[in-house]
């Protein structure tokens, strides 16, 4: 038996659970099916695009690499909140960051996240944006005043 989010699952259905089986082979296949996935860390992940702040910030690092301040002024929100979202997303490896003297400079290093965010706008009747596999840091101007 292996835990599942805390819970330990037969590796054959019994008891009440048995018995209300109808197909036992094609719970058998299901249960082989999601038998090895870690399924958690996929659920982190759309958790993690799920707060629209999240999601807006990836569409945006998507296109560019882009600072905290720039971020915050971009989707009218707090430098501190923008800090928040983007810990979130480093944590779960969503964005990559390198510094330029002082400051800190985010993108999304993994094109896939871009496929996914493509999917999501497309399966909600929106256009995906086409440029969303562009190369990060592509068009970006240097910091006004350098």
């Amino acid at each position: 038996m292996a835990p599942v989010g805390g819970r330990r699952t037969p590796a054959q259905p019994t008891g009440a659970l048995a018995r209300r089986s109808i197909h036992v082979s094609d719970v058998r296949r299901a249960r082989e099916l999601i038998a090895g996935t870690d399924h958690e860390s996929v659920a982190e992940f759309f958790a993690a695009l799920a707060d629209p702040n999240r999601l807006r910030i990836v569409h945006v690092l998507l296109q560019q690499e882009m600072c905290t301040s720039d971020l915050a002024v971009t989707l009218s929100i707090g430098e501190p909140l923008v800090s928040q979202h983007l810990r979130v997303l480093r944590d779960l490896d969503l964005v990559a960051s390198r510094r330029a003297g002082r400051v800190v400079y985010y993108s999304v290093p993994n094109r896939e996240v871009g496929k996914v965010l493509a999917t999501g706008l497309r399966l909600q009747g929106a256009e995906a944006d086409a440029r969303l596999g562009r190369p990060a840091g592509a068009g970006r101007r240097d910091a006004v005043g350098a």
